[in-house]
């Protein structure tokens, strides 16, 4: 096959995953007689994001040849399943050579997994103050906001600019209110929420308005589902919030 036909084949069968339609993916991966690591990897890749761990680890195990991105894919596709410390024990200590994205991968597997003490300590151990991505950011500050240290995320989110020259994303910001609000810092976390530059999402607003309820705060929580219904945003778990907290 021309190898023009191969980058062709591997850019389809990508698109495909991308959909879902792992079937027509792995039918296109298979009509490729000289498979290369790109397509390969790609068809792990779709496995990975769609939750098909055992026939991305069936795909991987047969690959002759494998690089930094084919075992990252497989850390995604553990993770994904919920096999977090299996990612970390069987894969990620065994890579040959690791780098910043499957190190970030690996800090991301454990903060979604909701194990923030291994997602620091990942994080920490990798000496990674120094190399920090955008992406990294947030799953330190999320991790950091599970174990309530608010003085530590507020340090990480100053630390984004000031010391790293990181534009705080939209996720950033989000997990800031977050924190503020658990920690009963309503007045802050709706100052963060008026002033951010970033149009709140309808999560935003559902959890300060939790943080009301936790706090028998209704004047505020009439401030968030006020701004609910002018942003049109058809929340009804969140009215159905407000209803109870007018009730009792």
């Amino acid at each position: 096959m021309p190898h023009r036909n191969r980058i062709s084949c591997t850019v389809l069968l990508d698109a495909y995953a991308r959909e879902g339609n792992l079937s027509k993916a792995r039918k296109i991966f298979d009509s490729i007689p000289e498979k290369d690591l790109v397509s390969c990897n790609a068809m792990i890749s779709g496995y990975a994001q769609n939750g098909y761990l055992e026939e991305s680890r069936l795909l991987f195990g047969s690959m002759p040849q494998r690089d930094i991105v084919s075992w990252t894919c497989m850390i995604y596709a553990y993770s994904q399943c919920g096999n977090f410390h299996e990612a970390k024990n069987s894969l990620f200590d065994e890579m040959p050579v690791s780098d910043t994205v499957s190190w970030t991968s690996m800090v991301a597997a454990f903060t979604q997994n909701a194990t923030p003490r291994d997602a620091l300590s990942t994080y920490y151990n990798a000496n990674m103050v120094d190399r920090c991505s955008s992406s990294v950011f947030a799953s330190v500050l999320i991790a950091y906001s599970a174990l309530g240290k608010l003085e530590s995320v507020y340090s990480c989110f100053r630390s984004l600019t000031l010391d790293y020259g990181v534009t705080p994303s939209f996720e950033h910001f989000s997990c800031m209110i977050d924190v503020l609000a658990r920690s009963s810092e309503l007045e802050q976390a709706k100052d963060l929420i008026h002033n951010m530059p970033y149009t709140p999402h309808i999560l935003d607003w559902r959890c300060f308005l939790a943080a009301c309820r936790y706090q028998s705060d209704i004047r505020s929580a009439e401030t968030a589902v006020h701004h609910l219904i002018k942003s049109k945003m058809n929340d009804g778990s969140s009215y159905i919030m407000f209803a109870n907290m007018l009730a009792n």
